[in-house]
């Protein structure tokens, strides 16, 4: 930290100007905008509301001045000229401060305190080239810069040191002490300031610490003098994007690559590189897309044409905190705060088409600005100012087309454009953290609330702050006013990469003069897996020809079983030797097979029976209908299971508006009980006191209590489910629509984990290495491990997988494009 001088002194407000009244401010409740303005070494002030004008501060000497982000105070230099003969004078200059109110004026530096800092003499001439907020504080930083009147002026000037003064207090902070070169950035965060040097780009904090200098370098160009990059901190404050890697081109020219730079010492990324163009030309777009540049057209030398050209930036570095201000003619394209590009020509504003690549592109008539522009101003994205060449004159303007001259001979001016604090907070934000499969289109809904004073209207935005934009929108526009106190809802559409790896999108609040604002929205993604891995040829144990249209499997009672849905049977696998022994006639359609109570039991859809196998024989024994009082239209069963004393069938009823399950009692093969549950059931998995189920169609998980055989619980997930896995503490259900897989807490019916998986997955089985899950659309077979709920294997198999079973640590599954299960021992 560089050592703190003395508060400066202040003088009495009597003895230097005429304060406005304070009982009365220039900028009430119902004004929009404020412009302050430099005329003839006063300070006066323009109100948009009333549209008249007011002296704020008489002072006869100021020659520049800047807001405060609030507005109530402004900060100004004040010069004056010491002549000791006819061809011997020079000038100094003092900072000053006065509240917004007019009242209250005071010398923050003065004359003598600058010289010291930069070490010169009484008789040089000083000055503050670059005077910067603090953003969101009371609080400057300067810079100064000493030259001779009688020779070049300050045209060659080099600004020297970096200081900070409190406006409120009058303390002054050496940052750097004079002897460094440089021009420097706040983060918008008010953390960090960018320090550009002619040779390099770093970073310190506001207190003078961590310093890291070169953290990016470029040879030196000067033509005449030092070249200083130009550059823009991102809104996120997380990376300075900058114009370094200066080169001379055969030229007076420059070229130059533009870099992102993080702040946290990761490597920068080049984002674009310009030939023959000039570093103080270029701009940004606010969305961080894009940079503009001016270029020539002819030999090195002989321009015999130039024009402004729109380079993109890749990769995007996110939204950009870019001036609102800029001083024309080398910067004549650049963007609005609403992200709308435009371009000066023949004293006309004029807007560009979407993407444009050249300022010519213009999409619209041009508005005149009534003079050749100087300087340039958005207040929002609506309505701006400016100052004219000869006449200096100041302009009060709207892209509607209405101007109005706020003053003749104005030297310099300065704006704020709201009178209301903004602030958001989220109410509900998104899920910690999604997992997703790769290239999975998700939905993400942030409920905001309005914290401040200002009424959201359609020109507020939801913005891409930084981080991984994902594909999803650079801005979403409100569609309806918000007061402050009230709530909106934005829903977020997102990608995820089609990469393995961990993701994360920031979103924020913008205001209408580009000024983010409020909590950041968080999109976290993580994408587990990507291409699946080939199994070895020793990794699969057998293909076993069976059936046409083989559905699912069960592996008991020495054997694997699976069903063949066209044939109407079930095969039966020995499985010493990988060969098919027997095949059982059994209903119409089979599909869902479960083991247990000495029996195979078999679901067939086409005729809604359940058909019981005696393994010993391979023969039907019982041939069970789910609904005796209507055979051909009772339950279709698309899930069996074996457990909780009974024989569990999960089913649709053709023309209901609800579904089954009804339990069979294996000593009887006769229905014990039918309970009513939501429409289309699909799978069912019975544990020991309890009964889960998935439902196709609706997004419902139920639970049934199997000692009254009562519904316990109709738990709503995000989507409807098939594939259905279940323990002791823990139960997986997978979306039917969504590479989704959600796992519940057993105990507290809570669900805990969202997990990537691929699409249609419709069947899981629970092995001792973790949870085996097919994917129907993608062809391949994921181990979950359910310490992390990621995927820790995924392999590509055959043709359609669906169902999987396990046993003795290996996987069957029946892969029904193939008419074959595969056994596999991963």
């Amino acid at each position: 930290m560089g050592p703190t001088l003395s508060p400066a002194a202040t003088l009495p407000a009597a003895s230097t100007s005429t304060p406005v009244s304070t009982a009365s401010p220039l900028l009430g409740p119902g004004a929009s905008a404020v412009v302050v303005y430099v005329k003839d070494g006063d300070l006066l002030v323009w109100d948009e509301a009333t549209r008249e004008t007011q002296t704020l501060f008489h002072a006869d000497d100021a020659i520049n001045l800047t807001l405060s982000d609030d507005g109530q105070v402004v900060a100004f230099l004040r010069r004056t000229l010491v002549r000791r003969s006819e061809l011997d004078w020079y000038e100094q200059s003092a900072l000053w401060a006065v509240d917004r109110s007019g009242a209250n004026p005071r010398e923050l530096v003065s004359a003598e305190e600058l010289r010291a800092f930069l070490g010169t003499s009484d008789t040089q001439s000083s000055n503050i080239p670059q005077l910067e907020w603090i953003p969101g504080t009371h609080r400057l930083l300067f810079s100064g810069w000493t030259y001779i009147v009688q020779a070049e002026g300050e045209s060659h000037a080099v600004p020297q040191g970096l200081y900070r003064v409190d406006a409120d207090t009058s303390e002054i902070t050496v940052i750097l002490p004079a002897g460094n070169s440089l021009r420097f950035f706040p983060s918008p965060d008010g953390a960090w300031i960018a320090l550009i040097s002619s040779t390099g780009l770093g970073f310190i904090d506001l207190d003078g610490n961590g310093l890291r200098q070169d953290v990016l370098t470029y040879p030196a160009v000067g033509l005449l003098g030092p070249i200083f990059p130009v550059g823009v901190w991102t809104q996120d404050s997380s990376a300075f994007v900058v114009t370094g890697s200066l080169e001379d081109s055969p030229s007076t020219n420059q070229n130059f690559t533009i870099w992102r730079v993080p702040v946290d010492g990761s490597p920068a990324q080049p984002l674009a590189a310009v030939t023959e163009s000039i570093v103080d030309s270029v701009t940004f777009s606010p969305d961080g897309r894009q940079a503009a540049y001016f270029r020539h057209a002819g030999p090195a030398g002989q321009a015999t044409d130039f024009g402004w050209y729109v380079a993109p930036l890749s990769p995007e570095p996110g939204a950009l905190s870019i001036p609102r201000w800029t001083s024309l003619f080398w910067k004549n394209l650049h963007w609005s705060p609403a992200g709308l590009a435009y371009a000066f020509a023949d004293d006309s504003l004029y807007p560009l088409c979407p993407d444009a690549a050249q300022d010519v592109e213009a999409c619209g008539e041009g508005f005149p600005l009534g003079g050749d522009a100087a300087r340039f101003y958005w207040l929002d994205g609506e309505r701006f100012l400016y100052t004219t060449r000869e006449p200096y004159d100041l302009y009060f303007g709207r892209r509607s087309g209405e101007t109005v001259r706020i003053a003749e001979g104005a030297e310099a001016f300065a704006a704020v454009a709201q009178t209301c604090a903004e602030d958001a907070e989220l109410v509900l934000n998104g899920p910690a953290q999604l997992q997703a499969a790769p290239d999975t289109v998700l939905l993400t809904t942030w409920q905001i609330r309005n914290t401040g004073t200002c009424t959201w209207d359609p020109s507020y935005r939801l913005t891409f702050l930084g981080g991984e934009r994902l594909r999803g929108p650079r801005s979403l526009h409100f569609r309806q006013t918000v007061p402050p106190g009230e709530e909106a809802e934005m829903t977020v559409r997102v990608i995820a990469p089609a990469a393995a790896g961990a993701y994360q999108g920031r979103w924020r609040m913008f205001s209408p003069d580009g000024t983010s604002f409020g909590a950041e929205a968080t999109i976290d993604i993580v994408v587990p897996f990507d291409e699946p891995a080939t199994l070895r040829p020793d990794q699969i144990v057998a293909r076993v020809a069976v059936g046409r249209g083989p559905s699912r499997v069960a592996v008991a009672e020495g054997a694997a079983w699976v069903t063949n849905e066209s044939d109407g049977t079930v095969s039966r696998i020995d499985l010493d030797t990988n060969r098919v022994v027997a095949t059982v006639q059994v209903g119409i359609s089979p599909r869902p097979i479960a083991v247990g109570y000495g029996a195979v039991w078999v679901g067939n859809l086409g005729d809604g029976t359940v058909s019981r196998i005696d393994p010993a024989s391979n023969r039907v024994t019982a041939t069970i209908p789910l609904d005796p009082s209507s055979p051909a239209f009772g339950t279709q069963p698309s899930g069996v299971s074996a457990g909780a004393g009974g024989i569990w069938v999960a089913g649709g009823i053709t023309g209901a508006d609800h579904g089954n399950v009804v339990r069979i009692d294996p000593d009887t093969n006769e229905v014990a009980a039918s309970i009513e549950v939501e429409r289309w059931p699909a799978q069912i998995v019975a544990m020991e006191d309890t009964v889960w189920v998935t439902h196709s169609v609706t997004p419902f998980l139920t639970r049934i209590d199997p000692t009254p055989n009562e519904v316990t619980a109709k738990l709503e997930l995000a989507c409807p489910t098939m594939g259905l896995a279940a323990d002791a503490e823990s139960v997986w259900a997978a979306c039917v629509s969504e590479p989704a897989l959600f796992r519940l807490d057993a105990r507290t019916n809570q669900t805990t984990a969202r997990i990537a998986v691929g699409h249609h997955s419709e069947s899981l089985v629970l092995g001792p290495d973790g949870l085996w899950v097919t994917s129907l659309a993608e062809d391949t077979l994921m181990l979950i491990d359910p310490e992390t709920n990621l995927a820790s294997r995924v392999y590509a198999v055959g043709r359609g997988p669906l169902g999987v079973a396990g046993s003795d640590g290996e996987v069957w599954v029946v892969m029904s494009g193939e008419d074959a299960v595969w056994r596999i021992r991963p």
